[in-house]
């Protein structure tokens, strides 16, 4: 599992380290070591500076408006919609590509790395650390989704051509309804899960994986929470839709399927998997 940083923490999670290290080769399935992998990052990431949690936070979130431009400027100079469509889906691929090789905090990467270790030892105490994450990642992300969207409406940095073609993807995003955003958040959430569970097994390569899942979900009009606050935020922020459009039908069925997707749907799937592989249950 690799060496561990010398940190105060609480007894209760220094046990919970140790006993991942001592048994790591000790595990019945490739499945079994993945799960502890992520498992161990996510005690990790649960005992972290709350300051340094938001400021990594608000640079995935800035970071994440790098996909944005990048596929409207792609969509941009290519004429052919359909070409156009399959094209720009790379550029969709660039923020979480900086964010996850970065190492920043996004909130969709942690609805399953953090509840692992719950689903493996619950507690109040992990309960109320995961719900301290998830707030302040989520706001962190949002807040420089919005920093981001805001330095494109006041600030020179593109041409009129791509200013003019910036709200299209707001738009296409708004033409869902609440069910279809929920839905598409779902798969979008599993996907975001399914990189998190892929990553410790990609080495070199995690560039690529990182691009592959995020094009499927570009591929697939997915809803992300934060990507998609990068688009309807401009809307709002441009007086295109009403504030109130982007909590609903956007926001609220986009974070409830998210959630439900990397947490429920993979995160228990999978742990369910492993606590059954492991001799009496010990997960």
């Amino acid at each position: 599992m690799g060496a561990r940083m010398k940190t105060q923490l609480p007894k209760e999670v220094e046990e919970q380290l140790e006993a991942i290290e001592k048994d790591g080769e000790l595990l019945p399935s490739e499945a079994a070591v993945l799960h502890e992998t992520v498992r161990y990052e996510g005690i990790r990431v649960l005992e972290r500076d709350g300051y340094a949690l938001l400021l990594s936070a608000l640079a995935a979130g800035f970071a994440m408006g790098a996909g944005f431009i990048a596929k409207s400027v792609i969509a941009m100079h290519i004429e052919d919609p359909n070409l156009s469509f399959l094209l720009s889906g790379f550029g969709y691929t660039l923020g979480y590509v900086i964010i996850i090789l970065s190492n920043q905090m996004l909130f969709t990467e942690n609805t399953l790395t953090a509840v692992l270790p719950f689903m493996s030892h619950p507690s109040k105490r992990t309960l109320y650390r995961i719900m301290r994450l998830w707030v302040i990642v989520l706001c962190g992300n949002l807040l420089g989704v919005v920093a981001f969207t805001l330095s494109l409406i006041y600030l020179p940095d593109f041409s009129v051509d791509v200013r003019a073609h910036l709200p299209a993807l707001g738009h296409h995003i708004m033409e869902n309804s609440p069910y279809q955003m929920l839905v598409k958040g779902v798969f979008a959430g599993w996907l975001m899960a399914a990189l998190v569970w892929m990553l410790p097994n990609l080495g070199d390569n995690k560039i690529w994986g990182i691009i592959f899942i995020t094009y499927i979900i570009a591929l697939g009009e997915f809803t992300h929470i934060i990507a998609g606050s990068s688009e309807v935020l401009y809307l709002v922020f441009t007086g295109h839709e009403h504030w109130s459009h982007y909590f609903y039908p956007f926001a609220i069925p986009t974070l409830i399927g998210n959630i439900f997707g990397g947490t429920i749907l993979f995160g228990l799937i999978c742990h369910g998997e492993i606590r059954s592989d492991m001799p009496n249950n010990r997960f």
